[in-house]
């Protein structure tokens, strides 16, 4: 059965302390309990990159802890303040997630959250798109469907290039390079094009159907997501044995996509039972997850 709880006001406006001691958190674990509090386990400069999907503001309350749209910016700001410490400089903190339609508008909570982010001296990048060829045709029938998803990328202070591969994700192309025509003069440097790796866009394609883990019946959580989206994050901002963390694991995905590339770890989930079902996904052959 499924226990909801709703997230405390207090998380929302406790601070973390920056004198608290930190303890060394051992890497490929999940561990429950509530971001601000486990926060001061990790140690300084240990992760290279956080990647998660938080809980969309009180669009699922009733399965699991929401967050109001009203306090979603400044509890967004806060737990991401709890977590910066344990970032490397120049380190990655990405955001999937996506606003709802209200009364026959957006939702300006998305907005609001990446304002807040950047007032709180997170440097924002170029956010990525997750287009969902089979998204279900919910929402309002007089619209069209809803097909995509953002995927907000900020970094601690100025992005570490050594550690972003935009050809990671990349396809073989004879036409990287740019030959503009003579009387496009607009675009300097180019050269002639040649073969090899070409750099990734930014949007990724990928199925929410019944695929690699989405909606898989042996994990029964209402918010799955499909592995390889988060595998190409992974792939985009990590190198092998570095250490992702997810401080909204739910069923793990995000844990399942570092550990089938070589990362390590670490899992916050705030509900045991979730938290329970990402161990076990993890367990078994993750690769056919």
């Amino acid at each position: 059965m499924i226990v909801t709880r709703r997230i405390s006001t207090a998380v929302i406006s406790k601070k973390a302390n920056p004198n608290e001691d930190r303890l060394n958190m051992k890497t490929n674990k999940v561990y429950v309990g509530n971001v601000l509090k486990l926060a001061n386990q990790l140690s300084p400069q240990s992760i290279q990159a956080v990647i998660c999907s938080p809980p969309y503001a009180e669009q699922r309350k009733k399965h699991y802890a929401s967050v109001s749209e009203n306090l979603y910016p400044d509890w967004t700001v806060n737990w991401a303040a709890a977590i910066r410490p344990a970032l490397k400089s120049g380190g990655s903190l990405m955001i999937v997630i996506k606003p709802h339609s209200k009364g026959g508008r957006v939702s300006d909570y998305v907005d609001r959250t990446v304002a807040r982010l950047r007032q709180d001296r997170w440097w924002e990048q170029r956010p990525l798109i997750w287009i969902k060829p089979d998204a279900p045709p919910v929402g309002n029938k007089k619209l069209p469907r809803d097909a995509w998803e953002y995927i907000l990328w900020f970094t601690r202070g100025k992005p570490s290039y050594s550690n972003i591969f935009p050809k990671a994700n990349g396809k073989y192309s004879d036409r990287i390079g740019f030959n503009p025509t003579p009387y496009l003069d607009i675009y300097h440097g180019t050269s002639e094009c040649t073969s090899g790796t070409a750099r990734s866009p930014n949007v990724i394609v990928a199925a929410c159907g019944n695929v690699a883990g989405r909606r898989n019946k042996n994990f029964k959580h209402p918010a799955q997501h499909p592995v390889p989206v988060y595998e190409h994050l992974v792939r985009l901002v990590t190198s092998e044995g570095q250490t992702v963390l997810d401080p909204f694991a739910g069923s793990g995905t995000t844990l399942v996509a570092a550990k089938n590339l070589g990362r390590q770890f670490i899992g916050f989930e705030l509900q045991p039972e979730f938290a329970e079902i990402a161990r076990k996904r993890l367990l078994q052959n993750v690769k056919a997850a």
